[in-house]
């Protein structure tokens, strides 16, 4: 092994070689005791940390870069001065903090004790964690020297800072939220029982239906769509003879006098295709008495407007015939002429029979849809909301801050969809703004909302009436009408365009709803007429028109679209505003 091998070797084990002279040794001691100063000198100056060698009289032996980098001098000029005088160069205050906390660290490190400050530094502007320990002589406990090392902890600060504030507001919307819940909670259970008065109101109004449909003189029936009987009332069974239970499910071509039976399977073979004309017939009782009979199916239809079902009015209130059959159609001219008037009187009462039931079965319908949307909607919407607040209140006090705030936050949108929801059928069952601002926003509501529903359909609204010169008797009569003639022209009139009008001639108020649809044949549906056959829309808004004093047409035609009319005297009508 070589000299430069040994002498390394020997430097990296510590001990001199064995044929190393006194002075080659002292050498390599020295310069590996520079070598050891020199990187630990750069280890320090590489570090972030202020450190200090004080000695007892807290005179600064030696300092790191750092204190340049701080702005607090150069390293070569601070040994001997003090350590206040370093770091706060030019500082009288007696009461300043850091020589307290100097005067306080000298008693506990001469027990050999670590010693540890934070104080934020008002002359740095920092926030500074001081760190002192003595450090004993080997050679002389009483000597020794102390180290300080100094952090700047202030972005540390600032962030539990921040921290602190994000969770003061938390805290503080926590409190909202759960205030603003309970709150919610409480509106919850005056809703929830509002509702439940509602429902209670709407089971009355079912049963009352329920007692005036089984108090009518005439017999009531209803039909499926397959002809079947899937009601009748207690006079229609008592006409018949036959117990209810009997009745339900069979049609009535089962109980047609012999002689009525091939016309009767052939109208409800005509109904079951689509069809909607009355007809005459004789039911056969259980003691073969005949009864004369006149049953005019009117169309049930779902909210869609897809047909389910007929009704069957009997007119019952005519005298038990023997055996003898309906008259016959052709005979003398006597006997056509009484035969005529007498069909004119029947079916004129008939008729207002029909729409009697018609008014009742419309009510009854409106009342099952607003059922159905309380239940199915409101209800739902208002019990997840209670589930979701009870849960949070009984939980506040396990979760943490942020999953509390996160379940009162997902009942918000819950809480908005109720509140819409009631909106949608408050605005259904009469808009607040025909009674706040008036038809005309009223109908510009309507529009754009069934625009926004039924798309790709274009409305167009125009008119040249000031909202003053509409009665307020009128107000509900054309915006019904309006809203209805829409509807049947989204739902079954397949038109691009919808064009809504409504003026005042001087002599009028007119309004016209004109679409480019499919349109259909006035004489298949019987709209030209008082028929109500014709459809339970177009003898709505013939009623409401009528009643209100005006007039109603419609004029459509097979693949040229569909324009119903409304007018109503303005001379007339100015005494209502």
């Amino acid at each position: 092994m070589s000299y430069i091998a040994i002498n390394a070797e020997s430097r990296r084990s510590g001990f001199p070689p064995p044929d190393c002279t006194f002075d080659s040794c002292r050498d390599d001691r020295a310069e590996q005791i520079r070598q050891a100063k020199q990187e630990w000198e750069f280890t320090a100056d590489s570090m972030p940390q202020l450190i200090l060698l004080l000695d007892r009289e807290d005179h600064v032996l030696r300092v790191n870069r750092t204190l340049e980098q701080w702005g607090l001098g150069r390293v070569v000029d601070a040994p001997g001065r003090k350590i206040h005088d370093l770091l706060h160069p030019h500082c009288h205050d007696a009461d300043c903090r850091l020589k307290n906390i100097w005067r306080s660290s000298v008693d506990q490190m001469a027990q050999d004790l670590a010693v540890e400050y934070q104080t934020e530094d008002k002359f740095l502007q920092r926030h500074l964690n001081l760190h002192f320990r003595f450090h004993r002589s080997p050679l002389d406990p009483a000597a020794g020297s102390i180290v300080a090392v100094i952090s700047d902890i202030s972005d540390i600060k600032q962030a539990e800072r921040k921290m602190q504030n994000w969770n003061d507001e938390l805290e503080r919307r926590v409190e909202e939220n759960t205030f603003a819940l309970i709150s919610t909670n409480i509106r919850l259970q005056q809703e929830i029982e509002k509702q439940r008065l509602i429902a209670e109101k709407l089971e009355r109004s079912r049963r009352e239906y329920s007692q005036l449909v089984e108090a009518m003189n005439q017999g009531l029936a209803i039909l499926d769509r397959q002809g079947k009987i899937t009601y009748a009332n207690q006079r229609f069974c008592d006409t018949l003879g036959h117990p209810r239970d009997e009745i339900l499910g069979r049609t009535p071509v089962e109980y047609a006098a012999a002689e009525n039976r091939i016309a009767v399977e052939r109208h409800m073979a005509e109904r079951i295709r689509g069809g909607t004309a009355t007809y005459v017939a004789s039911l056969e009782g259980t003691q073969g008495q005949k009864f004369r009979i006149k049953i005019s199916p009117t169309l049930l239809s779902e909210n869609q407007g897809d047909a389910t079902g007929s009704f069957a009015v009997i007119a019952d209130n005519v005298e038990p015939m023997s055996t003898k059959p309906l008259p016959p159609e052709a005979g003398t001219e006597n006997g056509e002429q009484h035969s005529h008037a007498d069909q004119s009187r029947f079916e004129s009462e008939h008729e207002r029979r029909m729409l009697t039931a018609q008014v009742l079965s419309a009510q009854e319908k409106e009342r099952k849809r607003i059922a159905s949307e309380l239940h199915d909607g409101i209800g739902q919407t208002l019990s997840a909301i209670k589930f979701y607040v009870e849960n949070a209140i009984r939980n506040l006090n396990e979760q943490t801050i942020e999953n509390s705030a996160q379940t009162f936050g997902d009942v918000i949108p819950k809480l908005q969809d109720a509140i819409e929801e009631i909106r949608r059928i408050s605005m259904d069952l009469r808009p607040s703004l025909l009674d706040d601002i008036g038809t005309l926003a009223a109908l510009a509501w309507f529009c754009r909302e069934s625009q926004s529903l039924y798309k790709p359909l274009r409305i167009e609204l125009t008119h040249d009436i000031g909202e003053s010169d509409i009665p307020s008797t009128l107000k509900v009569a054309i915006f019904r009408i309006a809203q209805e003639a829409v509807n049947n022209c989204a739902r079954h009139g397949r038109a691009n365009c919808v064009r809504i009008s409504l003026i005042n001639s001087g002599t009028q108020i007119e309004l016209a709803v004109e679409d480019d649809g499919r349109g259909f044949d006035l004489a298949e549906t019987g709209a030209t007429n008082r028929n109500p056959a014709g459809g339970m829309g177009l003898v709505s808004m013939r009623e409401r028109a009528e009643f209100s004093g005006g007039t109603f047409s419609i004029r459509s035609e097979m693949g040229r679209g569909t324009c119903i009319r409304a007018a109503w005297p303005f001379q007339e009508t100015r005494d209502g505003l």
